[in-house]
């Protein structure tokens, strides 16, 4: 059986992928992982080729695949935010859904956190390319998103590329309703099955490790942590801003446009259906 974790980004899906995903009892995490001097394979960088180009056939991705499952009977783990973009992203969920006459089963790990500050997170993450406000930032139609990585062939070239449509404009546009989590669910249900879509919520990570770990393997049929594995994620759950400076910059000027309101008030009915539908509590984490 393979899950995919495929994002969002700028919702904690690095911390699954360094200290949840690695340690989960009867799974083989196979990547995306960090650390000095590992492989390409091991960083989980061929992922890149199956979502650059539709040239790439599942047949070739799948080889890869099945070569790092040890056993199909198990739950295999590929956590890569790259698999979830704002261009043609149910095009690339059709691409997924026939990677299942090659490796069997697919199910998916979506990772979310409230839009309104997932929102900012990737923003300021998003500055250190060029200074722009996040008012022009954000894009409510959809329309002049991002289409990374169909701009560049080559992930580090991001922003350097002359066909660049973000590069062009001097800012890295956000799409937001590409943020729309039930309209995600709902594709992947329509294409999977509802059953096989689980969502981990960010702020119950920093919040309550245990329940939302012990959610997850509820998901993947799998063994609980150990206690002394979870008293030590508990620890390390804490959210530190690399650039507390330009964060502050960023989130005054989100706030005091209205523009974060805006953002709450786009999804709020979206995410009260959505906490419904998963039984997922976002009303606490102040979703809606």
């Amino acid at each position: 059986m393979l899950i995919l974790n495929i994002g969002y980004a700028k919702s904690a899906t690095t911390f699954l992928q360094k200290q949840i995903f690695p340690n989960l009892p009867g799974v083989n995490y196979i990547g995306r992982r960090y650390g000095d001097g590992l492989s390409s394979s091991a960083k989980a960088d061929w992922v890149y080729d199956f979502v650059f180009s539709d040239d790439i056939s599942g047949t070739n991705f799948a080889d890869i695949i099945n070569d790092s499952i040890a056993d199909k009977s198990q739950a295999n783990i590929i956590s890569h935010e790259v698999l979830l973009r704002p261009y043609k992203t149910y095009r690339l969920l059709q691409r997924l859904k026939d990677l299942e006459n090659h490796v069997g089963k697919i199910r998916f790990i979506v990772s979310i956190r409230n839009q309104a500050d997932v929102i900012l997170s990737r923003c300021v993450h998003d500055r250190a390319l060029a200074d722009y406000s996040i008012v022009d930032a954000l894009d409510f139609e959809g329309v002049t998103e991002c289409q990374w990585p169909v701009c560049s062939r080559d992930k580090q070239s991001f922003w350097k590329n002359e066909t660049c449509t973000c590069k062009k404009a001097g800012i890295k546009f956000i799409n937001v309703p590409f943020y729309n989590y039930l309209n995600l669910m709902c594709q992947l249900s329509s294409l999977f099955g509802e059953e096989n879509v689980h969502f981990t919520v960010s702020e119950n990570l920093r919040k309550n490790v245990e329940g939302e770990v012990n959610s997850l393997t509820n998901f993947l049929g799998t063994n609980n942590l150990e206690s002394e594995v979870l008293r030590r994620l508990s620890q390390k759950t804490e959210n530190v801003q690399r650039n507390q400076s330009l964060y502050e910059e960023v989130r005054r000027d989100y706030i005091s446009s209205g523009k974060r309101q805006e953002v709450f008030e786009y999804f709020k009915a979206s995410n009260r259906l959505l906490s419904e539908t998963k039984q997922l509590d976002l009303e606490t984490h102040g979703y809606f």
